[in-house]
């Protein structure tokens, strides 16, 4: 068993990074060509209702698809009943949105809103369905299925929604790929994963499914609203307009961000949920894997910010430039979130889900509360109180974590040190930048004082070097050691 896990992980990396290049791919082309052909307005609109969706798809998945994934047996009637109560709640949300959508565009003052809406109503069924295919497809580390699924339907719906930019559709082009995009994954997950659900078993007890999945779902819900408050909030008191100078933001910030933490999860939740009973191989793993992360996150985001004019004016183009300082803001608030992503391993691999639920019922409130407050002023102001509750939660989430017995010595000493490095060296670098003329030269200049002051770091830094070199080992694989049981 040991030997076919490490083989299984070992074709999942590579699985899942392959698919998330082609899927970043699909992104930036939408994101580059779109942005030439659609306006900032058309973003706001579609941002308010993707901003919905996303915080009703928690409430689709009830928590099911990690409660199938993390289970250690699961029956045919088990899985089938859990397809069927996840078609049907995204049934009842489909309904709920087409019938609620003419009150939302009265709420954000735009009749259009009401139409996309209702189109866009039709994600909540199709998710509803493709849930347990793709729970099926983890459960088993199917990983290159997985990857493939995604990376096809992505492509795909890209192509087709820069087509119907390119033709003038304005806003529908968005509507029309976020659409598509689900509807294909969930083709390619049935032809992956071929297989039919039995009429539901009400004899069969699945108890112990909705009890993990309602405490999941419950903190799950609240963290998704507290990532979408901005987008609510912003969308009411400011403009469409102002709304799609932050969501393209959001987009380039969180679209690179998702590249890596959603493979992640994907590959560390099934591989710690099989050694949960080995107490030092999981802490093992979980060490290096926030290792990793940390170094990869924090290096691309402190480059993304410091040469955010450049790639802004790149990759979206001069109309876009409002959105540079949002880009820098919301580049740290992606340090301090990946630096609490081990804690939901940490939650779902061990069934903490109870626990979850207790510390976001506490801390997602006044991650809101901190956006609240900064869209008194602007929307830099939105971005700030963003970043400062993702802050909050991730040092929050380490003093709950130690109070529940839960190690978290090294994580938060990694964590500590790696995250504050780049963040302080990013911000003297922009500061320097800000004083020296615009120009060639002065993008050399910044990127070479970045090179030197993460150099003096690495050689000053014993914990900073120690987890640099976990990452250039990279030798996940080998530290994967299972008891004989498992």
């Amino acid at each position: 068993m040991s030997s076919e896990l490490k083989k299984q992980s070992r074709a999942g990396v590579l699985s899942l990074l392959s698919g998330q290049v082609a899927r970043l791919a699909a992104q930036v082309i939408s994101l580059v060509v779109m942005a030439r052909f659609l306006s900032p307005q058309d973003y706001g609109l579609t941002a308010v209702v993707i901003a919905i969706v996303s915080v009703g798809e928690v409430v689709r998945d009830f928590g099911l698809s990690s409660s199938a994934i993390q289970a250690d047996a699961l029956s045919a009637s088990e899985k089938s009943n859990l397809f069927w109560i996840n078609t049907l709640i995204g049934a009842l949300l489909a309904a709920g949105l087409f019938l609620l959508a003419g009150p939302l565009a009265v709420f954000y003052h735009d009749a259009r809103i009401e139409d996309i809406a209702q189109i866009m109503s039709a994600i909540f069924l199709i998710n509803g369905l493709a849930t347990q295919y793709k729970a099926g497809l983890s459960r088993h580390m199917q990983f290159k299925a997985l990857a493939v699924s995604e990376s096809a339907a992505a492509l795909l719906s890209t192509a087709i929604g820069v087509a119907c930019a390119i033709h003038g559709l304005g806003y529908w082009a968005i509507v029309v790929q976020q659409v598509l995009l689900n509807a294909f994954i969930l083709l390619f997950y049935m032809c992956a994963h071929p297989w039919l659900p039995e009429l539901p078993n009400f004899r069969t007890d699945m108890r112990r499914f909705v009890s993990f999945g309602l405490h999941l779902m419950g903190s799950q819900i609240i963290g998704q609203l507290s990532r979408s408050v901005d987008t609510l909030i912003i969308g009411n008191k400011f403009s469409a307009e102002l709304l799609g100078f932050y969501n393209r933001a959001q987009q380039i910030v969180f679209m690179a961000l998702n590249q890596i933490n959603a493979p992640s999860s994907t590959l560390a939740i099934p591989v710690l949920s099989k050694l949960k009973h080995d107490t030092a191989e999981y802490y093992r793993f979980l060490n290096f894997g926030q290792s990793v992360l940390l170094h990869a996150v924090g290096l691309f985001f402190s480059l993304l910010a410091i040469n955010a004019d450049m790639v802004i004016a790149i990759v979206l183009g001069d109309q876009w430039r409002a959105t540079v300082p949002l880009v820098q803001i919301l580049s740290a608030g992606a340090i301090f979130q990946v630096a609490n992503y081990s804690s939901y391993w940490i939650f779902v691999s061990k069934g903490l889900t109870r626990q979850q639920l207790a510390f976001t019922l506490f801390s997602r409130p006044v991650m809101i509360a901190m956006i609240f407050l900064g869209s008194f002023y602007n929307i830099y102001t939105v971005a700030i109180g963003y970043v400062a509750g993702l802050a909050f939660l991730w040092l929050y989430c380490m003093y709950f974590l130690k109070k529940h017995q839960i190690d978290i010595s090294l994580l938060l000493k990694n964590s500590l040190v790696v995250c504050f490095s780049y963040l302080a060296i990013t911000f003297l670098v922009i500061f320097l930048s800000s004083v020296l003329s615009a120009g060639f030269i002065n993008l050399l200049i910044r990127n070479a004082v970045f090179c030197l002051l993460a150099g003096l770091v690495f050689l000053m830094s014993s914990t900073f070097r120690e987890t640099w070199l976990c990452v250039l080992r990279l030798n996940l694989i080998n530290r994967i050691k299972l008891s004989k049981r498992n």
